[in-house]
């Protein structure tokens, strides 16, 4: 059964504030962030760790997955040996934060600093990844790798990594948007390595209000892709929502769309 969240990124309200709002929509979870390291990370603090999970109790909503979006920075990129250090730490504190609070899925993503352009880039985001499946087999965390490489590429990261913990976390989005792929062709080939999905649309201006299906990124015939063969894990909204001044209309109204589109399947 396909379960719908959004990630606290996303909103124009602090991320404490997240768990209220999501409840009221009727999202079922939330995607939290590590967030930046400024002498540390704020997830380490143990009283920030307790007020999330009481306030998902509260609200009755599920701290599904922890993204490591700081991957995507200067100096943080997989894809880049130099790196490599800096790399293992976040994720030595990511998966330790995941298992005190109970988070079962790590997000990582794979743009910006962190994106594969190359071959050696390829194989050095796949020995990070390494490291993280070990980490997801010690404390039995799940790993979603986000990226905008080919069908060919993500199966050559699951065959080297060869870990029953990492998987495809597929974005309807970023393939097209970072990379100029057939993202509908990408959840053909791979939908049955995926676990966690980000729904997302926009165009090339990523200020443009708009809802899911308006864009031009193929939303609704990738979302049917994962529809039609029954996907049962978790969609999470991405859109630019704080950028739009309707955000509440614009979340209520994918929400709903989305809801409907799995119902059907």
């Amino acid at each position: 059964m396909v379960k719908i969240g959004i990630c606290a990124w996303v909103l124009p309200i602090k991320e404490e504030d997240v768990f209220e709002f999501a409840s009221s929509i009727g999202f079922q979870g939330v995607d939290i962030d590590l967030g930046k390291n400024n002498n540390g990370f704020k997830l380490e603090d143990k009283d920030l760790q307790a007020k999330y999970l009481q306030l998902a109790e509260k609200y009755d909503v599920e701290i599904c997955t922890l993204a490591l979006n700081t991957m995507c920075d200067k100096n943080y990129g997989m894809s880049h040996k130099e790196n490599f250090e800096n790399v293992k730490a976040v994720f030595d504190i990511g998966f330790k934060v995941a298992k005190e609070m109970g988070v079962k899925t790590i997000q990582i993503p794979s743009f910006f600093d962190g994106k594969i352009e190359d071959t050696q880039q390829l194989e050095q985001t796949i020995e990070c990844l390494k490291y993280a499946s070990y980490l997801g087999e010690k404390y039995d965390i799940f790993v979603g790798t986000e990226n905008g490489v080919s069908t060919e590429d993500n199966l050559i990261i699951l065959e080297k990594v060869n870990s029953n913990k990492l998987f495809i976390y597929y974005d309807t989005q970023n393939p097209y948007r970072f990379s100029a792929l057939d993202n509908v062709k990408i959840a053909e080939d791979l939908h049955k390595y995926v676990r966690e999905i980000h729904a997302k649309d926009s165009f090339p201006d990523g200020s443009i209000e708009l809802y899911l299906g308006q864009g031009d990124t193929r939303f609704k015939e990738a979302i049917k892709v994962f529809a039609e063969n029954d996907f049962n894990g978790w969609i999470q909204l991405e859109s630019e929502y704080k950028k739009y001044p309707n955000y509440l209309e614009i979340i209520k109204a994918d929400y709903a769309m989305l809801k409907k589109t799995f119902e059907k399947s």
